[in-house]
């Protein structure tokens, strides 16, 4: 009796703390994300600015500044060089959608409902007609998710373009944040740490150990994949002239990344229906650029990532899920960090309480 009370009560304090949890993730987690985020960009700086600093014999903190200042002027440069183009191309390639499916997709789903068709014949003619009606339901109904999603695309950008003074308003909080924090980082934490219980201060202290030491690295890697892979797809897209090519390689990039998801979610498809219709070359070139982009990508990954975050890719997959359903696009992301830093914390907590 008295070991189900403890359960209970357990389950109801856990119960409550994820209950707490998800209501400052949901409510105060967007009041303070500027913070967060120029927090997060001082921290990923902080080590280069240490060695930089050793190296040229300067404060850390002014390397910190001049390292911040060359971060936002690259982001700035690549907005002002791909951003409009992107913006441009995902309008094309959306209002261009129905088109594509009428000249591209529909042509290859006849090609291939009419070789079924033939192979349905030579066994059981009375077949034929059903693998018909398959089909006919199938087109109609991929034609009306896609003119949907056609819609819904349209909607999301409009949004996006309604949010923009927010997000301008964001980007500078965090930028001047982030200019105060590394200029006076040290005593910033040291006051937090102050103010802090001493078991909280310590988790703390382990928590940025543990960032540093394996979601620092795996995000930096995949980072440096990531514009690896884009410039692999840009480049191999351009040269096979492939229409809205800076588009169709950001999006290829970003399944790259993806746990589970590859290029081959993309790139493997398109070269069947590419080879259905009879565009051999660009079905050819597709291959190509797959196996090209998948060896580099094998052979580079080990060497620059190391160790992972630690997480199985079905756990991966899954936080990730969560993370988008209850926070949208900062969830799907942030969720899978957040849970690579707290199990091993939980870890070395529980390791903690059983040695003393």
């Amino acid at each position: 009796m008295e070991r189900k009370k403890t359960v209970i009560i357990n389950g109801l304090y856990y119960g409550f703390i994820l209950l707490l949890i998800y209501a400052a993730l949901k409510y105060a987690l967007p009041v303070v994300m500027p913070f967060a985020l120029a927090t997060l960009i001082v921290l990923f700086l902080k080590r280069p600015a240490q060695k930089l600093a050793q190296r040229f014999k300067c404060k850390e903190k002014t390397m910190r500044s001049i390292l911040l200042v060359a971060v936002y002027v690259l982001i700035a440069a690549l907005c002002m060089l791909f951003g409009a183009k992107i913006l441009s191309q995902t309008g094309k390639f959306i209002s261009g959608l129905p088109g594509l499916y009428t000249s591209t997709l529909l042509p290859a789903m006849n090609e291939f409902s009419q070789w079924v068709e033939q192979l349905a014949s030579e066994f059981d003619p009375k077949a034929v007609a059903t693998v018909n009606q398959a089909f006919n339901d199938m087109t109609s109904g991929l034609a009306q998710r896609i003119t949907e999603f056609s819609s819904m695309a349209i909607g999301i950008v409009s949004s996006f373009l309604a949010a923009m003074p927010t997000l301008i308003v964001n980007t500078v909080l965090t930028v001047v944040s982030s200019f105060y924090l590394a200029a006076d980082y040290e005593n910033i934490r040291d006051t937090i740490l102050r103010y802090l219980p001493k078991t909280w201060g310590q988790t703390l202290v382990q928590a940025r150990s543990k960032f540093h030491q394996s979601v620092g690295v795996y995000l930096r890697s995949y980072t440096i994949i990531f514009f690896m892979t884009w410039g692999e797809l840009l480049l191999g897209l351009s040269i096979l002239r492939v229409p809205h090519t800076l588009l169709i390689s950001v999006l290829i990039a970003i399944c790259d990344i993806m746990p589970i998801l590859g290029t081959g979610t993309v790139l493997i498809p398109w070269f069947i229906i590419a080879a259905i219709l009879g565009n051999y070359p660009l079905s050819v070139g597709l291959v190509v650029l797959y196996l090209v982009i998948t060896i580099i990508r094998n052979t580079v990954e080990p060497k620059l990532v190391g160790h992972q975050i630690g997480l199985h890719p079905l756990l991966t997959l899954m936080s990730m899920i969560v993370g988008a359903h209850l926070f949208g696009i900062l969830g799907l992301f942030g969720f899978p960090v957040t849970l690579s830093v707290l199990l091993p914390l939980y870890d070395m907590r529980k390791q903690d309480n059983l040695q003393a």
